[in-house]
């Protein structure tokens, strides 16, 4: 077999060609041969070369004893075809994907939405021999910002779990503009021309609506995290907005201050419940704090029954029958959504023309651990 392995100083310099074009000015200064030799990995013979490179190619001047450093007025155009050239250039001979590698980035790994997302992925890619990569955001976009700089050019593609709607990451809008292989996960960015895997959260937050009002509740709260630049949350709120509109009579009732790790969670419910003592159910929007309502109600006078409350998502379906609080849950699809990110990702690796779509995977209502038809 013809192996045509991509040299390790050439992606260095792809990796510093991308550096180059975040250059704004203040700071010209690029990472020393040591610095580049510790990320990469490599030998200091490695990262010299691919900065020799850049040298002669008259995009960087190197002072001895100081450093390598961007020149002025360098030719940007020229600059972004020779990282698209380089991004192109094939590692495999044969097949298109073979032993090319994408990254996903997820927020964390503790649940098990994450965790059967990442299967699926995993099991997409694997029938393309595409290898994946896992890193780690930890909800701070500071770090997702360098994990992006850092495998755009040690990847071929990317998948990523965006942990703000609103205020985008400046690194995913340009991977959009240069039609680099991306997929977003359950996060929906106006504007940003990319394929999307979700669930489909506004219909499940309606569907749990509608099923406690089919069951008569009239004064249904929602119990979750705050909305700000959540777009999931907020597409499940919307859905519980739209079948509470319907019914022309109720108004919403909303605790949207509950953090997962929130000491102050039981006393914020109580005030919740006595600010409103008609909630006859509730919806809690997300695991965390769902169990942190379930506790709450254990311990108090509220809400006895089961039936009258409704969970985003499964991550108790396994013991679900030794709980002594059998309550309703909405089901995701995880494994569904990283096998379509891995088919699309293989697809854009491929097909230039490739066009973008937005997948919207349905959920499934579970009462009494089995599925609920409406």
């Amino acid at each position: 077999m013809n192996i045509l392995k991509t040299p390790l100083y050439f992606r260095i310099k792809q990796y510093l060609y991308g550096l180059i074009l975040e250059k704004d000015g203040a700071d010209n200064s690029l990472p020393s041969e040591n610095a580049l030799a510790a990320l990469f990995n490599v030998s200091r013979i490695t990262t010299k070369r691919a900065l020799n490179e850049l040298e002669q190619e008259g995009l960087v001047i190197r002072k001895a004893g100081l450093g390598t450093f961007v020149k002025e007025n360098i030719d940007r155009e020229r600059l972004e075809q020779l990282l698209h050239k380089s991004s192109s250039e094939p590692s495999f001979s044969g097949s298109p994907t073979a032993n090319k590698s994408v990254v996903l980035i997820l927020p964390d790994l503790k649940s098990k939405y994450y965790m059967h997302l990442a299967s699926g992925l995993f099991d997409s890619l694997r029938e393309k021999n595409v290898n994946l990569v896992l890193a780690l955001s930890h909800f701070s976009q500071e770090e997702e910002s360098y994990l992006l700089k850092k495998y755009a050019t040690l990847s071929y593609g990317i998948i990523i779990h965006p942990i703000d709607s609103q205020n985008y990451n400046k690194d995913i809008i340009r991977f959009a503009l240069r039609n680099f292989p991306l997929v977003l996960i359950d996060n929906v960015l106006t504007g940003i021309n990319a394929t999307i895997v979700t669930s489909d959260n506004f219909s499940a937050g309606y569907n749990a609506t509608s099923y406690l009002l089919n069951r008569g509740k009239k004064n249904i709260a929602i119990i979750c995290q705050p909305f700000k630049n959540n777009f999931t949350l907020t597409q499940r709120l919307n859905g519980y907005l739209k079948a509470i509109s319907e019914t022309n009579s109720l108004s919403p009732l909303v605790l949207d201050t509950l953090t997962n790790y929130d000491e102050n969670a039981n006393k914020k419910l109580s005030s919740f419940f006595q600010e409103y003592p008609s909630i006859d159910s509730i919806i809690a929007l997300n695991y965390e704090t769902g169990i942190k309502a379930i506790s709450f109600l254990q311990s108090s006078q509220y809400l006895p029954n089961s039936d009258d409350v409704v969970i985003f998502d499964e991550e108790f379906a396994d013991i679900y029958n030794l709980l002594n609080y059998n309550i309703n849950y909405i089901r995701q699809d995880p494994y569904k959504i990283g096998k379509l990110a891995g088919k699309s990702i293989c697809q854009q690796l491929t097909d230039k023309a490739y066009l973008h779509k937005v997948y919207k995977i349905p959920t499934t209502l579970y009462t009494q651990n089995k599925p609920f038809n409406f």
